[in-house]
C-alpha cells in the first residue's frame, strides 16, 4: 500500500517514548478490528501509550508529530528473534565475539526490527557464549530511550542438555569452550534449578528451553527428545515460583 507508514508505536519509539504527550497527525489510520481504513487520524499518546483516537478535543499546546500523506497501523509483534543472531554465513561469531560485540549486533538487528514494523519482540536465545545476557542489556536500554529499538522481552540464554539443539559449542574441539548452566547446559535438574536461577537473575523475564532435538543437532530425529520429563518440569516449576513463563523448542515426533 502507497505511503503505508508502521505505526503509532513505532514513532512514539523513534520520536520520544518517553514523551509526557504527543499527538500524532495522518491521513488515516487502518481499524484492526474492523479492517477499514478511517480518515482523518489524530492518535494521541501518553509516555509511549494510546490514550484516545480522533478525541473530540485536542489538548492545548501539546506536541504534533505531522505525517500528513501517510497512513497508520498498528505495531506488530515477532514472538521468536535472536537479537544477536546473524543467519548469513559462519556462526563462529557467537564464540569468536565478546559480549561488547555481540550487544553492538544485537543493537543493529533491534533498530532493523523497528523499522520493519516490530513495536514488541520476544528475544528468545542468546547465541553468544557469555555469561552476560546480551538481550537484557539491549532491552533494559530500549526501555531508557537510550536506542531506536521495539519493547524487547529477553530470556538470555536457552536451557538444552549438553550436546542438544541450544548447545552452540557443539561442533567445537573438546575442551575448546566450556559451558555449564549459567549458559543454559544442563545435565540434570539440579543444573536445570541452576540455569533457570541465573538468567532470572540476570534480568530475563521469561525462560526459554530445548525440549526436543532440531537442525543443529547430533540426532537424525529433529523430533527427538532432549530434555527428561524430570528437567521440563524442574524448569517449568521453578520459573513459576519466580512468576516466570516458560516457551518451548519443541518439533512434532
Amino acid at each position: 500500500m502507497k505511503n503505508l507508514l508502521l505505526l503509532v508505536l513505532l514513532f512514539t519509539s523513534i520520536i520520544s517514548i518517553h514523551a509526557q504527550s504527543i499527538v500524532i497527525k495522518a491521513d488515516s489510520y487502518l481499524d484492526v478490528r474492523t479492517g477499514k481504513i478511517i480518515s482523518p487520524a489524530y492518535i494521541h499518546t501518553e509516555n509511549g501509550v494510546i490514550k484516545s483516537i480522533n478525541p473530540k478535543v485536542l489538548p492545548k499546546g501539546i506536541q504534533t508529530v505531522d505525517l500528513t500523506g501517510k497512513i497508520l497501523l498498528p505495531g506488530l509483534m515477532d514472538m521468536h528473534v535472536h537479537l544477536d543472531g546473524d543467519f548469513k554465513g559462519s556462526w563462529d561469531y557467537v564464540y569468536k565475539e565478546s559480549a561488547s560485540q555481540g550487544t553492538v549486533r544485537a543493537v543493529v538487528n533491534a533498530e532493523k526490527t523497528l523499522m520493519a514494523g516490530f513495536t514488541t519482540i520476544r528475544s528468545i536465545g542468546q547465541l553468544h557464549i557469555t555469561p552476560e545476557l546480551i538481550d537484557v542489556a539491549v532491552s533494559e536500554a530500549s526501555d531508557k530511550g537510550m536506542i531506536a529499538a521495539p519493547r524487547i522481552i529477553p530470556s538470555g540464554h536457552m536451557i538444552s542438555i549438553n550436546g542438544g539443539h541450544g548447545d552452540i559449542s557443539l561442533g567445537l574441539a573438546e575442551g575448546l569452550v566450556t559451558v555449564g548452566p549459567n549458559d543454559g547446559i544442563i545435565n540434570g535438574k539440579y543444573d536445570a534449578i541452576e540455569a533457570v536461577r541465573y538468567q532470572i537473575k540476570h534480568g530475563a523475564k521469561f525462560i526459554k528451553m530445548h525440549a526436543t532435538a532440531g537442525v543443529l543437532s547430533m540426532e537424525d530425529a529433529i523430533g527427538a527428545q532432549q530434555l527428561s520429563n524430570e528437567e521440563m518440569k524442574t524448569i517449568v516449576d521453578e520459573a513459576s515460583r519466580h512468576h516466570i513463563k516458560v516457551a518451548a523448542h519443541a518439533h512434532g515426533t
